[in-house]
């Protein structure tokens, strides 16, 4: 059950996020039962989404369990302003031109993953976070979005020796520089 009414399309049932009826009583499949119920309203626009409570009741005589989830869906949100933290080489203006989102845009946690990926494939950071700062959420429901990172070193080089029966043997070696345009 919802403490406050869940966005169309929230799970409603344990067999919505994969709990059937007839399933052992497992530990595992609750947990990530619970997981799915709390990513399905992230995606629907609701950041804040958390489970209250997870109750098991379980009838011995009968070799039953009922499973109660009450979980605060949290306030429908919608994407803010993003917050670049942690850098200092790399052009801020072109980390924001990769955002999938547009501003004011249904908050959904998938694009903060597509976005985060697209950070990652840069090759640019040693680390990286993209999180909802959910405690800013303003009272039009705008979720501003942290990107802290490090920025890696600016350059890399390495080298290797090889021996092959067919080639003999062979050296190879490189450098790397990254991020030579800011």
């Amino acid at each position: 059950k919802y403490e406050a009414p869940p966005p169309a399309g929230a799970p409603e049932t344990c067999r919505q996020i994969g709990l059937k009826s007839g399933m052992a009583a497992r530990a595992e499949p609750v947990i990530a039962a619970t997981a799915l119920l709390i990513r399905t309203l992230e995606e629907r626009g609701r950041p804040g989404a958390k489970l209250a409570e997870r109750r098991a009741i379980v009838d011995h005589a009968t070799h039953e369990m009922t499973l109660v989830f009450d979980v605060d869906p949290g306030r429908e949100a919608h994407f803010g302003a993003v917050e670049i933290s942690g850098i200092q080489r790399t052009n801020t203006a072109f980390l924001a031109r990769i955002v999938p989102w547009r501003k004011n845009a249904t908050y959904d946690v998938r694009k903060l993953d597509e976005y985060r990926k697209r950070l990652s494939d840069l090759n640019l950071f040693d680390q990286l976070a993209v999180r909802p700062d959910v405690g800013m959420l303003d009272a039009a429901g705008a979720v501003p979005v942290a990107v802290k990172a490090h920025e890696g070193p600016p350059h890399s080089f390495g080298g290797g020796l090889s021996y092959a029966t067919d080639t003999g043997p062979g050296l190879k070696a490189f450098w790397e520089h990254r991020n030579l345009w800011g």
